[in-house]
């Protein structure tokens, strides 16, 4: 400091250097504080060392789920790692027996020894998948069983064999997945030991997708798995497999292995599976995939005594050939006691995807004639020339309880969702009005909406109001997309005459005057994700506008909605000047500042 000093005192006061200085001590006071307080914190960490034995436990536990070992050209030990930081984290590992039940077969022979051994009594899960041993060659040529021979599948192999005959009455999970010769393997290595697998109660075969059947050496394959009570395997595998497993199973999955089968093993296949259906009766998640399989319609048993009685069943998953699907839903018994319908269904038209024959038979969001009926349903498909698809997602209860961080448009009650891959006018059109009169709409609470494509089949409003004529109880409105028209028909009197489901245009439709005649009119939630709001129709009046005046035509009605949310909406500047202007502020709970930071919001 002392050049400094010296330089001040040309041009400095005494007072003004005496000042100077004591700031700057006080300032490297200051300093020194700061890092003695920080001396003293680092001082007063705990090292890993002396770490309670219950955290070391948990980070073990965490690291087992984040980081595990696996294979990629040389072992990679993963969490095992952490068992070397000290003696305490070592001990603290061989003393929590459980955390050694999840075996490293990835790590070979040696590790698995280890697992073995240090699991002591606790029951065995063995994993073998692609994400855990990964090949240089990469796992689609390995999907496709062109490889198969790399060091990382020989230690699975090695690791595999020793747990099985060493430790095989304690292994009560095998999840396979690998190239067809390592699961080939596997699969025989099984069958050897079928009769010291006791404990066995999950068997799940992951297929190799486009590649042969999986053939079993001899017809004892499964033959003595009485404790088998999870299956998820290929149809691949022989079909003679179903008659040997156990009718104590409780979830049974069958998976598309790509596979097609002649006219004689597809009638066999599906006879044996009916048959082993029959016999389950415990079973409570039943998930199947008709992707290259056939109906019930190929087996050799009267329609009458086609029948399943699954009282257990909660869980059904049907994806595949629509007149497929169908054939199992009919088959069944009875639909009370489902809590959760998949259906993915696909076909060349709308026809052959037997839509509103699965929601008749099973009474999807349906009215109070059904005891117990399902409460929502979740409807995804894609509607093109050649091809169709749809997706059925059918709840008994909401999935998850509504609060705060899960408002009721996360769960509808009834979800579309829809793409149109050049599809004409009218069959688009024909396709959703079929669907929509399959279903009871007067019970859905919250609705989801999204129909990409419809200002390219020109749907008027008269067609929403069709759609949604009887939708007397939505309170939540959840749009995404190209919504002018829906937008357009919550400000129309839905009085008069009876909208004519194929007219080409409004016809100019009246104002909505009676609160009895809105389109859903106990909202009191409206999502809007992805619209533009600039968009103008065939009326020449931007989206933003409509819905001003559909604010302004529902607001003595009491019709407007309470909360208003809106997702990754496009408005310009002048259009948002225009709606903070002319909006009506004062409408209900909403206030003129938080509609003014929405629209911002989305127009940064």
């Amino acid at each position: 400091m002392e050049p400094v000093v010296r330089a001040g005192q040309n041009g400095l006061t005494q007072t003004d250097l005496a000042r100077a200085q004591e700031a700057a001590m006080a300032e490297l006071d200051a300093a020194f504080a700061a890092v003695a307080d920080i001396r003293v914190a680092m001082n007063s960490l705990t090292p890993a060392c002396r770490l309670p034995s219950v955290i070391v436990l948990q980070v073990l536990k965490l690291a087992q789920v984040v980081d595990p070992p696996r294979y990629e050209d040389r072992p990679y030990l993963g969490w095992l790692s952490l068992t070397q930081v000290s003696h305490l984290w070592r001990e603290t590992a061989l003393q929590c027996h459980a955390l050694w039940s999840q075996v490293a077969v990835c790590l070979g022979q040696h590790w698995t020894g280890a697992f073995v051994t240090r699991s002591r009594t606790c029951p065995l899960h063995i994993r073998c998948n692609f994400k855990t041993t990964i090949c240089p060659e990469g796992t689609q040529r390995l999907e496709h069983g062109e490889t198969g021979g790399t060091e990382g599948w020989r230690l699975v192999e090695q690791a595999i064999t020793h747990v099985i005959e060493t430790a095989s009455r304690r292994i009560t999970t095998l999840d396979l997945e690998a190239p067809t010769s390592t699961l080939q393997f596997i699969i025989r290595l099984v069958e050897m030991h079928t009769s010291s697998l006791t404990s066995l109660t999950d068997l799940v075969i992951h297929p190799v997708i486009g590649h042969m059947t999986i053939q079993p050496s001899s017809d004892n394959f499964a033959a003595t798995f009485n404790s088998l009570t999870r299956s998820s395997i290929p149809n691949t595998l022989p079909a003679a497999l179903w008659t040997r497993l156990p009718s104590r199973l409780t979830s049974l999955t069958i998976t598309s292995g790509g596979v097609d089968m002649d006219s004689r093993q597809a009638r066999s296949y599906m006879f044996l599976l009916f048959l082993l259906l029959r016999r389950s009766t415990e079973l409570v998640n039943l998930s199947l995939n008709f992707e290259r399989l056939p109906s019930w319609n190929t087996i050799s048993v009267p329609w009458n005594g086609r029948s399943v009685e699954l009282r257990n069943l909660k869980t059904l998953s049907l994806s595949g050939d629509g007149k497929a699907c169908l054939s199992i839903v009919r088959s069944l018994w009875d639909h009370r006691g489902l809590c959760k319908l998949d259906v993915a269904v696909t076909g060349a038209n709308w026809e052959s995807l037997c839509v509103d024959s699965i929601l008749s038979a099973t009474n999807l969001v349906s009215g109070p004639l059904h005891r117990d009926p399902f409460t929502s349903l979740s409807i995804a498909g894609s509607l093109s020339v050649d091809s169709s698809q749809l997706c059925l997602h059918a709840r008994r209860a909401m999935p998850c309880r509504i609060g705060p961080e899960s408002p009721p448009s996360a769960h509808p009650d009834l979800a579309l969702r829809f793409t149109s891959r050049s599809l004409e006018r009218d069959k688009y059109r024909n396709s959703l009005t079929k669907l929509m009169s399959s279903i009871n709409i007067t019970r859905v609470r919250s609705l989801y909406v999204s129909f990409p494509g419809l200002s390219v089949v020109d749907w008027s409003t008269i067609h929403w109001i069709n759609l949604f004529h009887g939708a007397h109880a939505v309170q939540v409105l959840h749009i995404r997309g190209e919504c002018s028209g829906l937008i357009h028909t919550l400000g129309i009197s839905t009085g008069g005459d009876t909208p004519v489901a194929n007219q080409q245009s409004d016809g100019g439709p009246e104002p909505v005057t009676d609160a009895t005649r809105m389109v859903f009119p106990a909202l009191r939630s409206l999502v809007f994700e992805d619209v533009d709001f600039n968009y103008v129709n065939a009326r020449r009046v931007p989206a933003h506008q409509a819905f001003a005046r559909v604010l302004s035509a529902r607001a003595p009605l009491s019709g407007v909605p309470r909360e208003l949310e809106l997702r990754r909406c496009q408005l310009d500047q002048d259009s948002a000047d225009w709606w903070e202007s002319s909006v009506p502020a004062r409408m209900r709970n909403w206030s003129a500042q938080s509609l003014r930071n929405n629209m911002r919001m989305i127009t940064s």
